[in-house]
C-alpha cells in the first residue's frame, strides 16, 4: 500500500504538487499585474463647470496607469481656453497623477462652450483618450446688477401712449421645423511652427565635366573656398493628418589659392599646378512639400512626401596666371517624392529619418537629365504636445547631379551636422 501511494504522488505533475500559501498566491498575482501592458485611464471622462466672466475655475483630471510596466502619457491637444499646466509624464504600476486644469473665460462667449482634451500614451492599451469638457459662461454678478438697475430706471420714465397693434392672421398654415441645437466650439485642427537651423557644412564637393575631360573638386582643399555653414529657414502648417512645409536656404562663398595641388580641368578651363586661381560658388533653394500621414500609431508615424522646389547654382573659376575663366550656371525646377519616419522615444524625445529623391522636370524639353538625393537623421526634444518650443539636432546630406545630351555635367555634394530651434503654435 505504501508503495502504491508513493508511485501515485510521484506520477503527479509538479504544478499539481505545488501548494502556495495565500500570501504567496497574492504576491504571484500582483507580479503578473506588474508585468502586464500599461493601460491609460482618465477620470472623469466628462468635465463640467459654470464660471462667471472675469473669474477662473479649476477642474481636476486624474490620469492613471490601470495596467503594469511604465506608462508614458502626454496631453496632445486642449481647447485654447483651458490651461493644462503639466502636459506629460510617466506613471509606474499603480500610480496616478491629478492635473489641475484652469478654465479662463476671457476668450469665450457667454453661454455653453464645449471642447475635447486628447491624452495619448504610446504603446498603452486604451490610448488615446478623449475627455469632454463643457463650460457654461455667465456674466459677472456686478454687471448683472448694473444692468438690472438700468432697466428699473428706464421703467420709471413715462412712455407715450401706443396704439394697439392689429394682429394680422395668415390663412396659410405655418410650418414649424426642429430647433437646431447650438453648435459647440470644437478644438482647432490647425497648428504650425517656424524654425531656423544652422547647417555646419563639413564636405563641399563640386563636379564638372565637358566631353571626356573634367574633375571633381573639393571647394576647400582645391579652390580655397571655405563655407563654414548656412542658415536654413522653415515654416510648416498642420491640419489634421496633412502638413505643408516650406523651406529656404542659400550657400555661397569665395576664395583663392596661390597654387593648385594637381592639374585639373573645370569645364573648358585648364589649371596647372602652381597657377593662381580665384573662385566663387553659390546655391539657393526654395522648397514646398505636402506630407500626409500614411501610418499613424501612438508612438510611430510615417508621412509620405510630395512636392517640388527651385534650385539655382553657379560656380566660377578664374585662372589669374593664364587669364582664363570658366563659369557653370544651372537653374531648374524639380519634383520630389520621399518619406519621413518618426518614432517617439519619450513624450519629450522623438527620432526622425527623412529621405527624398528629386527628378528634373525639364529633362524632356531640354534633353537633359538630373537627380537629387536628400537624407536626414535627427533627434527632436521639447515639451510634449503641439505647442511651445522644441529643439532638433542631427545630420543632413544633399547631393545633386545634372547632365545634358552634349556631355556637359555638373553636380554638388554638401553634408554636415545641423541644429534647429522651432517655435510651435
Amino acid at each position: 500500500m505504501l508503495f502504491l501511494t508513493t508511485c501515485f504522488f510521484a506520477a503527479l505533475p509538479s504544478a499539481a504538487r505545488e501548494v502556495l500559501t495565500p500570501e504567496e498566491q497574492a504576491e504571484r498575482e500582483l507580479e503578473k499585474k506588474r508585468q502586464a501592458a500599461p493601460v491609460l485611464v482618465c477620470t472623469p471622462d466628462t468635465l463640467g463647470a459654470t464660471v462667471a466672466r472675469g473669474e477662473t475655475r479649476a477642474l481636476l483630471l486624474t490620469i492613471r496607469n490601470g495596467g503594469g510596466q511604465t506608462l508614458s502619457w502626454a496631453v496632445i491637444s486642449a481647447p485654447s481656453w483651458v490651461d493644462v499646466g503639466v502636459r506629460g509624464g510617466e506613471l509606474k504600476f499603480g500610480e496616478k497623477r491629478t492635473l489641475t486644469l484652469a478654465v479662463d473665460p476671457r476668450e469665450m462667449t457667454t453661454g455653453t462652450s464645449e471642447g475635447v482634451i486628447l491624452v495619448e500614451a504610446p504603446g498603452a492599451e486604451g490610448s488615446p483618450v478623449r475627455v469632454r469638457i463643457v463650460v457654461e459662461v455667465e456674466e459677472a454678478p456686478g454687471r448683472q446688477a448694473s444692468e438690472a438697475a438700468e432697466r428699473d430706471a428706464l421703467a420709471l420714465v413715462p412712455k407715450p401712449p401706443v396704439a394697439p397693434a392689429v394682429e394680422k392672421r395668415s390663412t396659410e398654415p405655418r410650418e414649424r421645423g426642429p430647433i437646431a441645437p447650438a453648435r459647440a466650439r470644437e478644438p482647432s485642427k490647425w497648428s504650425g511652427a517656424v524654425s531656423g537651423a544652422y547647417w555646419m557644412l563639413e564636405t563641399g564637393m563640386w563636379e564638372t565635366k565637358a566631353g571626356s575631360g573634367g574633375s571633381a573638386l573639393d571647394m576647400k582643399a582645391d579652390l580655397g573656398i571655405d563655407i563654414p555653414g548656412t542658415l536654413v529657414y522653415e515654416a510648416l502648417m498642420d491640419y489634421g493628418r496633412h502638413r505643408l512645409r516650406f523651406n529656404y536656404w542659400q550657400v555661397q562663398g569665395s576664395g583663392s589659392m596661390a597654387s593648385s595641388p594637381t592639374d585639373y580641368t573645370f569645364d573648358t578651363l585648364s589649371v596647372t599646378a602652381g597657377d593662381q586661381t580665384t573662385s566663387s560658388v553659390k546655391w539657393s533653394l526654395v522648397e514646398t512639400v505636402w506630407e500626409p500621414i500614411v501610418v499613424g500609431r501612438p508612438n510611430l508615424q510615417v508621412r509620405a512626401i510630395f512636392g517640388g522646389y527651385r534650385i539655382d547654382s553657379s560656380m566660377e573659376i578664374r585662372n589669374e596666371t593664364t587669364a582664363g575663366v570658366a563659369q557653370v550656371l544651372h537653374g531648374d525646377n524639380w519634383i520630389l517624392i520621399g518619406g519621413v519616419l518618426s518614432v517617439d522615444i519619450k513624450p519629450w524625445l522623438k527620432a526622425t529619418v527623412r529621405g527624398q529623391v528629386h527628378s528634373d522636370l525639364m529633362k524632356i524639353s531640354s534633353n537633359s537629365e538630373g537627380d537629387c538625393v536628400v537624407g536626414e537623421l535627427s533627434l527632436m526634444f521639447g515639451a510634449p504636445g503641439g505647442h511651445g518650443w522644441a529643439g532638433e539636432f542631427g545630420y543632413r546630406s544633399f547631393s545633386t547631379h545634372y547632365e545634358s545630351a552634349m556631355g556637359q555635367r555638373a553636380g554638388a555634394w554638401l553634408d554636415g551636422l545641423f541644429a534647429r530651434v522651432l517655435v510651435r503654435f
